[in-house]
């Protein structure tokens, strides 16, 4: 059901003179009718050939090593705002794989992948083929640790109602992230190492792509600084195959340093269209300051004001502020 790759630069082992790296694989499985997690898996690696995250073709293999089980949690639970007495029928399950693996010391960096088979048969957008998940290490001298993602990577969409999502990340590094959506990938590659890597096929080309991965009729938003997603499913009658709706979505994270493309990391979503009871959206009670909605400060000030509200439904509210001052790539002055 999706996942995603993430690695921690520990340090230069002194005794067998190679670099080491905690590498952590998660993904989510649907454990109705199934085996639980895997015991392992197999994590392959490529050394790159110019430093470029962007560009390689035909490498040979430089390692591969397997990754015991680390953990496993079923988070069914904690997908579901408190309260919510929505059922999709079975469990999803978090597989945790992690460990520390040692790398010669590089100028070029390391391409990784690890993958899985197979996708879920009634996928609606996809073919129900392998999927792989794909980070790059820079060269060794950036002494680099991946950016991770903050939050489960939430399955479930209310048919044709806008959800908003955290796919947000953090870095341990203080590099610049930059977020988009990406195309599915499809089978790992095997001896030799080339990009773009393999992606999985659309199942019906005239309805579903990157750009609209839940057809025509459906719409999705990431914003580039911050992760922060919407997604609109309502395309169930022009091309989905019946109730539950089945959807796979990837989000990448590119990192930068003084400008450099240094990093990428990948996390794919499967996304599970539901019928949800309605909701009544969150009613204001005030705005701009308990009434006042416009005020003059100087360079230096700080300001504060209240935003109140309620929800009929009795629902959680989040709110949230967007806008220049809260641009993190404005810096001259520094957004808020």
């Amino acid at each position: 059901m999706g996942g995603e790759m993430t690695y921690e630069y520990i340090g230069f082992n002194s005794i067998t003179g190679m670099e080491q790296y905690r590498i952590c694989v998660f993904f989510y499985k649907d454990v109705s009718g199934a085996a639980s997690c895997p015991s392992s898996v197999t994590i392959k690696i490529w050394e790159d050939d110019d430093g470029n995250p962007l560009t390689a073709s035909g490498l040979t293999q430089t390692l591969s090593f397997p990754i015991s089980q680390s953990g496993s949690e079923i988070i069914t639970q904690n997908l579901f705002p408190p309260g919510c007495g929505l059922s999709i029928g079975f469990d999803i399950e978090l597989c945790s794989y992690c460990d520390i693996i040692e790398l010669p010391p590089s100028l070029k960096g390391y391409h990784i992948t690890t993958g899985s088979c197979c996708r879920n048969n009634n996928l609606d957008n996809l073919s129900p083929n392998s999927m792989t998940w794909y980070t790059f290490i820079p060269p060794t001298y950036y002494q680099n640790s991946s950016p991770s993602f903050t939050d489960f990577a939430t399955p479930y969409l209310c048919a044709c109602d806008t959800t908003t999502v955290f796919n947000t990340a953090t870095d341990p590094d203080g590099d610049l992230l930059i977020f988009s959506f990406s195309h599915p990938l499809n089978n790992q590659p095997g001896g030799t190492f080339s990009l773009p890597l393999d992606t999985a096929t659309y199942s019906d080309p005239a309805c579903y792509s990157q750009d609209y991965p839940f057809g025509p009729n459906g719409y999705i938003d990431i914003n580039a600084s911050t992760g922060l997603t919407s997604f609109m499913a309502c395309d169930t009658l022009a091309c989905g195959n019946g109730p539950p709706y089945l959807y796979v979505v990837a989000v990448e994270v590119r990192e930068y340093r003084n400008g450099i493309l240094i990093g990428i990391i990948k996390r794919e979503i499967q996304f599970i269209v539901i019928s949800c009871p309605p909701s009544d959206p969150p009613k204001p009670i005030q705005f701009g300051g308990c009434g006042q909605n416009v005020y003059n400060i100087e360079e230096g000030d700080s300001l504060c004001f209240c935003i109140s509200g309620y929800d009929l439904d009795g629902d959680t509210v989040y709110i949230t502020g967007s806008g220049f001052i809260f641009d993190s790539l404005i810096v001259n002055p520094p957004a808020i």
